[in-house]
């Protein structure tokens, strides 16, 4: 579900209901962060308008209190439980587990939304790879994150939309959310810990995107492909320049990152 279009640009609304029902149909959509203010009735409704596709369709909604369900593995067994499969208690690693869990959806034509209440729970655990790897299943999985942090927006991928959701007249509408503006964005404060970890490493000078891995894998664990995200986001704001190192080969291409000498001085 990547390289969608946005369902709503700032300011615009659409319901969930038309947002979603393009993925029980076997189409893509966006996947989607909803902020929400806290509470059962909010959850209880986006669960109602979900389970109504389902009963419908061959997709299986999975919900998931990521408080209580806070590891990739307690995640994992809850999906696995949903398709019918059976998971040893021990024995298998996580990858191993998820990849069991492809191929019986694969081979049962299966789909999955999941859906993740409290996902600052994950964040909060460091399991937020998890996101990572439903989004690399695009055609197997959708997501649906549901949290009342609205700084976490910072922290997510570009793989997602996010929107407020209201509940008007019994439905719930999602409201599309507008990008930070640039003023604030170079300053340190709206940047992330991950962002703040990248910007630190570059500081001491150029550095190619293995260093850069390496070094950020010694402070903080996340996948390569959330680290290209924060990049990404950085240089979009001006605040790092990203070079092509040209290899022998294209598989051997590097990237050469560092600091925006016209932002350094602010950061």
């Amino acid at each position: 579900m990547q390289n969608t279009p946005a369902l709503a640009t700032a300011g615009a609304q659409v319901q969930l209901r038309d947002a979603i029902k393009p993925f029980f149909e076997g189409r893509q959509t966006e996947n989607l962060i909803l902020h929400a203010e806290a509470g059962k009735d909010m959850t209880e409704a986006i669960m109602r308008v979900l389970k109504g596709f389902e009963r419908s369709s061959r997709v299986k909604v999975v919900y998931v209190d990521c408080w209580r369900h806070s590891t990739r593995m307690a995640v994992y067994s809850l999906i696995a439980r949903a398709i019918g499969e059976m998971l040893p208690r021990r024995g298998l690693a996580r990858d191993e587990v998820f990849d069991r869990i492809i191929e019986m959806m694969e081979k049962d034509g299966a789909r999955v939304l999941l859906v993740l209440d409290g996902l600052e729970g994950l964040f909060h655990n460091g399991e937020e790879r998890l996101l990572d790897d439903a989004c690399g299943k695009e055609k197997l999985f959708g997501v649906v994150g549901i949290t009342n942090d609205a700084r976490l927006r910072a922290r997510i991928g570009t793989e997602f939309g996010c929107y407020e959701a209201t509940q008007l007249d019994g439905k719930i509408m999602l409201e599309g959310v507008a990008e930070r503006q640039d003023a604030d964005d170079s300053s340190p404060a709206s940047l992330s810990e991950e962002e703040r970890i990248i910007i630190d490493i570059v500081k001491t000078g150029p550095k190619s995107s293995t260093d850069l891995y390496l070094e950020f894998f010694k402070r903080m664990q996340r996948s390569k492909r959330a680290i290209r995200n924060y990049v990404g986001r950085l240089e979009s704001r001006q605040l790092l320049r990203v070079q092509t190192v040209t290899g022998v080969s294209p598989l051997l291409n590097t990237k050469r990152i560092e600091l925006n000498p016209l932002m350094a001085q602010d950061l």
